[in-house]
């Protein structure tokens, strides 16, 4: 793996201009306002190279940050497939090894992400601009057009010019990165058409975008957001309605109530059971689940929490006690998620102010206070209020200037090959933002619309590529065809979406790292019967109480039996 730093301008807007009047190279690199972008290259050894394939892989509105990492080692293991390709993984400007950083230096150092107007504010007033820090006030330079002028810069520097008509520039990205393709799109013809790329040749040849995130920002409703994520949840426990083991599993419920869905028995959790478990707060319940139903490895446990709490035994009462201590006494984490959230929150205040939500954006009260009916939503992302409470502090700050260069996005024509590829249980990226994309690119009007391909993975959650192997055939099989064929004997195997859809709920199916979570969070690798059998004092006395008076009580026990021993001896 070779590494690169690239030196790009601050400001390409400005670089336009001072190259047109031939002042660039009279400018100091001080002056101009230069910056790096750290990129990586995984070499092709081959004699006839047939392009190159970028991964981009920013975590940017990721839950877990480290996905990143997960993603690079995938494509890492792949390569041996696209031995005729050069692969970058480049880090975007402000973050990973880019310099210099863009974040708000007091957020950082408080080790939290801010949330108030005041904490925003004095991001937005510090003026830090220098060699390792850019303040979140020069956000204007951290727009997708920034970013894709950078990666379009890399990909003329490194482009084989011998490379033929066969040589693709091939874009991978999922989630935000799929927003940051659509955004190359549209730049690609911009630029043409104001003659500032006097290439004629393309920077997007093939693209495959993987749990895409909607271009229609002037449509994007937060509320509705947040609904669509509720009934992505509530699809994911319809599931357990159909699957035979889930099902079975509920079947003592079922005695004693009848047979009722998961939904119902929610619903009754919410009205009835919560108080009778000693869990006095609904909203934080609603909370847990939510936060179960984003995370990859906690998911798993969404049926047998609700299956716990509805027959509420002495048993389940005493697991649920230990598992709420548990998390109100421990960081609820997971090996993957360790990553600082506060290097990533100003350029997501940026991107998901002034990009993914445009000025006529609005929130109604009515549907604020709607949405917080728990019977309605028993899940809620709660990210339409963030989002909107993180919009509204920049554009009432003073110091924000951020708004002046704003750059609407919108779906542009593309008549190359397009993949799109998405998961039916995404909770993340809602498959209404796949409707949006295919209703653009598979519409029989557009030119060439027959070379763009849309897959849908069943029971498949955020990104794909990381959850069903299928998912990669089908991106081998696009790349290799150059874009005209997509279809791989892999969709046709129904065991293939039956062996994911058995592991939503079958123990036996779990990886040893999803019993493992569910041993630290139950006490058990059985998530639905076994457990702690004894109450949260009497597991201390037991366990701490031992530990004072172990030997004494050891000491009795074996005077007791050598006593029984003597007189036994005695009796013969």
């Amino acid at each position: 793996m070779e590494c690169s730093f690239v030196r790009v301008p601050i400001d390409w807007r400005r670089f336009d201009v001072m190259n047109e009047t031939n002042h660039v190279k009279s400018e100091s690199p001080t002056t101009l306002d230069w910056i790096c972008v750290h990129v990586k290259r995984l070499k092709s050894l081959s004699s006839e190279k047939k392009g190159q394939l970028w991964i981009h892989n920013t975590p940017l509105f990721e839950f877990h940050k480290t996905v990143s990492v997960e993603v690079e080692e995938l494509f890492l293991k792949e390569s041996i497939r696209y031995k005729d390709y050069d692969i970058y993984f480049p880090d975007i400007r402000g973050l990973g090894k880019s310099t210099p950083k863009f974040v708000c230096e007091f957020e950082e150092q408080s080790g939290h992400v801010f949330i108030s107007e005041k904490d925003i504010d004095a991001c937005l007033a510090t003026n830090t601009k220098n060699e390792k820090i850019i303040s979140e006030k020069y956000g204007e330079y951290f727009h997708t057009y920034q970013i894709v002028r950078d990666i379009f810069h890399m990909i003329e520097m490194t482009r084989v010019e011998n490379g033929g008509e066969s040589y693709r520039i091939i874009h991978y990205g999922y989630g935000f990165n799929t927003f940051l393709i659509g955004r190359m799109i549209q730049l690609e013809k911009e630029l043409k058409l104001s003659f500032l790329n006097k290439s004629s040749k393309s920077y997007l040849d093939m693209v495959i975008v993987d749990s895409v995130f909607s271009m229609n920002v002037s449509t994007i409703d937060m509320f509705n957001f947040d609904k669509r994520f509720n009934e992505i949840a509530l699809s994911f426990l319809e599931e357990c309605d159909k699957d035979k083991y889930c099902t079975e599993k509920l079947d003592l419920l079922h005695k004693i109530k009848g047979k009722v869905s998961l939904r119902t028995l929610l619903n009754g959790i919410y009205l009835i059971h919560l108080k009778r478990c000693y869990i006095a707060n609904s909203y934080f319940f609603r909370d847990i689940l939510t936060y179960f139903y984003y995370e990859d490895d906690l998911r798993h446990l969404l049926i047998p929490l609700i299956f716990r709490i509805s027959r509420c035994n002495e048993l389940d009462k005493n697991v649920i006690q230990d598992f709420f201590y548990h998390i109100n006494h421990t960081m609820i984490t997971t090996e993957n998620s360790h990553t600082k959230l506060q290097t990533y929150s100003a350029f997501e205040r940026v991107i998901g102010s002034f990009e993914l939500m445009d000025h006529s954006f609005k929130f109604y009260k009515e549907e604020e206070t709607g949405a917080l009916d728990l019977a309605e939503y028993p899940f809620y992302s709660g990210l339409s209020l963030n989002m909107m409470k993180t919009y509204s502090l920049f554009f009432h700050s003073p110091h924000s200037t951020n708004h002046t260069n704003n750059t609407h996005s919108h779906f542009t024509d593309f008549s190359k090959p397009m993949l799109m590829l998405h998961g039916s249980l995404d909770p993340i990226s809602s498959i209404n933002n796949l409707i949006d994309w295919k209703d653009f690119y598979l519409n029989e009007s557009k030119a060439n619309f027959e070379n763009h391909h849309a897959v849908t993975f069943p029971y498949v959650n955020h990104i794909t590529t990381l959850k069903s192997y299928c998912s990669l055939e089908v991106m081998h099989t696009f790349i290799q065809s150059l874009g005209r064929e997509y279809f791989n004997e892999c969709l046709l195997e129904s065991t293939a979406s039956d062996q994911i859809r058995s592991q939503l709920f079958n123990e036996s199916n779990w990886s040893e790292q999803l019993k493992n979570t569910t041993l630290i969070y139950f006490g058990t690798k059985d998530a639905l019967d076994g457990g702690l059998s004894i109450s949260a004092s009497n597991y201390y006395f037991l366990v701490v109480g031992m530990s004072v008076s172990g030997v004494l009580l050891i000491e009795l026990f074996v005077l007791l039996i050598i006593l029984l021993v003597m007189s036994i001896k005695e009796l013969k």
